[in-house]
């Protein structure tokens, strides 16, 4: 697995099993109010992926915030936009709980959680070369 492993919220744990990096620790999220500086880098994941603003004046923690929310946003994107998200923040799968329909391949199917493989679309304007 290249690239960097997208998880849905209170997922952090798993990097701690498979060893992997994580795009975004959602769980570790409520400390970002002490840390200002790493913000620049954490606002274009949180509103692009989990589709939230952050206003430090209105803090309140993020994993208990995001609940289902997040999920119609996750079931709702195309194979084509999670193939730019992927693209722009180098992640290749999403890790998810079991109930959730993402609209793409799986990559394994676990009792409580799915691994989602990103696939990138086909480019329709590309030409093809000739044997």
């Amino acid at each position: 697995m290249d690239g960097y492993l997208l998880l849905t919220s209170g997922l952090s744990w798993v990097q701690f099993w498979t060893r992997k990096p994580i795009l975004f620790n959602t769980g570790q999220s409520d400390f970002m109010i002490y840390v200002m500086g790493g913000l620049s880098g954490a606002e274009p994941i949180l509103e692009k992926i989990y589709g939230k603003q952050f206003h430090p004046e209105k803090y309140n923690t993020w994993s208990t915030t995001y609940s289902e929310d997040g999920r119609s946003l996750f079931e709702t994107r195309t194979i084509g936009e999670w193939a730019e998200l992927a693209s722009e923040f180098s992640f290749s799968h999403i890790l998810c709980p079991k109930n959730y329909q993402l609209s793409l391949p799986l990559a394994y199917e676990g009792e409580a959680y799915n691994l989602y493989r990103i696939v990138k679309e086909p480019d329709k304007n590309r030409r093809k070369v000739a044997p």
